[in-house]
């Protein structure tokens, strides 16, 4: 199986597993990468180096992965990578090699051991008191809740009241009018 461009190829190891699935199925993607071309299989390529041999590797697991997943997005990475590659070698560029190192953790000086300490104190005791003054605020509202409540319910009473004696003292007032000889008229004397 080659793949690259028409001044640059290499030979992919055979991979019987994958070779079942992929024989029959001619697949280009944008030109760069073939699959299944039996007449190129295995043909003699100059310059392969172990960079070529770790790409072509990557590239045959990538196949493999998109296969098993039925997902191209890993092929069509290492084929990005495998075409960025090719084309700075074709401008006469060096290869790209990325490396990834992990970051050497070291321990901490007494000092910063210590402003972290405080730090975390600090932390602890702001939110402590916040939450003392969600609780208080929490608490005031809930007084000020029943507060409010009460003094609703001391009102309602006192509109009752109101109300009653008003009634009292229209119907006292129509009684009067009935039997009073300095009536106005037919007119009837009512409070609102």
């Amino acid at each position: 199986m080659l793949t690259g461009t028409k001044s640059n190829y290499m030979i992919l190891p055979k991979f019987s597993e994958m070779e079942k699935n992929i024989t029959n199925i001619p697949t280009t993607i944008d030109g760069i990468f073939t699959i299944g071309c039996d007449e190129t299989r295995n043909q003699e390529v100059p310059d392969m180096d172990v960079s070529t041999l770790k790409q072509n590797e990557k590239i045959l697991e990538a196949t493999k992965m998109a296969l098993e997943t039925g997902e191209l997005t890993p092929l069509v990475k290492e084929e990005l990578k495998y075409t960025i590659q090719t084309r700075r070698l074709a401008e006469g560029k060096e290869e790209l090699q990325v490396q990834f190192e992990n970051p050497i953790n070291s321990e901490l000086r007494p000092d910063e051991v210590e402003k972290v300490v405080r730090r975390r104190e600090q932390n602890r005791q702001a939110a402590q008191r916040f939450r003392q003054r969600q609780k208080s605020r929490g608490d005031e509202l809930q007084k000020k809740n029943q507060k409010l409540l009460s003094e609703n319910l001391r009102l309602r009473r006192e509109i009752q009241t109101l109300q009653t004696e008003r009634d009292r003292l229209n119907h006292a007032l129509n009684e009067h009018m009935a039997v009073c000889p300095y009536k106005n008229g037919d007119q009837q004397f009512f409070i609102k």
